[in-house]
């Protein structure tokens, strides 16, 4: 299977929250806010994940995730051995702050189904403030379930730390 990298631009507006029309209006699901949803787990390789970060946190929210890659090509992966049915929603939403620019990360799910990786999107994201990611499960090739979400070094080399909160399903 062939991985296909689709660069998106990010929704760069800090302090707004995007609220997308879902095709059944099931509401976010929310993965990670304070603490990882049961029953989604760390499957995260070579790399350090604190799911307790008190600062820099989201507006409102009592904690982030920290990721910190250990090693080139490492990743943050967050999955659930119960796959999740992608009807009635249309994308994979989260907030992410570097303290310097955060690039070419790539963004990818796993086929529930399959447990295959879906089509990745590769982004960068300015250092300095929150902001949103929205990544549509059109540019991941429309997966009828997802096991799993990563998030995972794409440049070969070690990056500085960035956080990660309000990881959902909108």
């Amino acid at each position: 299977m062939a991985i296909i990298v689709v660069t998106i631009s990010l929704h760069l507006v800090p302090g707004h929250v995007h609220h997308a029309a879902h095709a059944q209006s099931l509401g976010d699901f929310l993965i990670y806010g304070n603490h990882l949803a049961d029953p989604w787990q760390n499957w995260s390789w070579n790399t350090t994940i604190d799911f307790a970060n008190a600062a820099p946190a989201l507006d409102g929210s009592a904690a982030s995730i920290a990721i910190t890659y250990d090693q080139p090509w490492a990743g943050a992966l967050f999955g659930t051995n119960s796959p999740m049915a992608t009807a009635g929603y249309t994308a994979i939403a989260f907030w992410m702050y570097g303290t310097a620019p955060v690039t070419h990360i790539r963004v990818f799910a796993k086929h529930g189904s399959t447990g295959q990786d879906t089509s990745a999107i590769e982004l960068t994201v300015p250092g300095g403030a929150w902001r949103e990611v929205i990544v549509p499960f059109s540019q991941l090739g429309n997966p009828e379930s997802i096991s799993a979400i990563a998030i995972q070094e794409g440049t070969g080399a070690i990056q500085p730390t960035f956080f990660v909160d309000d990881l959902r399903l909108i």
